[in-house]
């Protein structure tokens, strides 16, 4: 390997690192504010004369909950399954007839996406359990 190709790589893994910091920071911000939100939800209840949550309302509440886990865990693994994917697709060369240009690099970058959430969707890499397993530990700790 020539200094010129490793360079490359350590810039795209440099790159690519980058990336899934911008996002797991963004992620724990919006964890944080979520936590902030219920913190304030489950400190003024106000659904009974007595200002004391109904059953309904807590159940309700907490189905809200687990789905909006749910979905942030699929989507963080979906996200982590299209990095991973990037650099497999980064050395096929385009079909010279009908391949190239500016407009097939943008839509690469999309369709390596839309494979990263069609495998967690069909069950991934099993990484959503633990990831959901975590977000619900650090939530409930926040709550308290």
């Amino acid at each position: 390997m020539n200094v010129d190709t490793s360079n490359a790589l350590n810039m795209t893994a440099m790159s690519t690192i980058n990336g899934l910091n911008a996002k797991a920071d963004h992620s724990v911000a919006q964890m944080k504010s979520f936590a902030e939100a219920l913190k304030n939800a489950a400190n003024n209840p106000a659904n009974n004369k007595d200002g004391t949550e109904t059953p309904e309302a807590i159940s309700k509440a907490e189905a809200l909950n687990e789905e909006k886990i749910r979905r942030t865990a699929r989507e963080f693994e979906a996200m982590f399954i299209s990095q991973m994917l990037a650099p497999m697709f980064e050395n096929i060369d385009p079909d010279p007839v009908f391949g190239g240009g500016q407009g097939e690099d943008m839509f690469k970058g999309m369709l390596i996406e839309e494979y990263g959430k069609t495998i967690a969707e069909q069950g991934g890499l099993g990484l959503e359990d633990v990831i959901r397993a975590q977000l619900e530990t650090y939530q409930k700790e926040m709550t308290q």
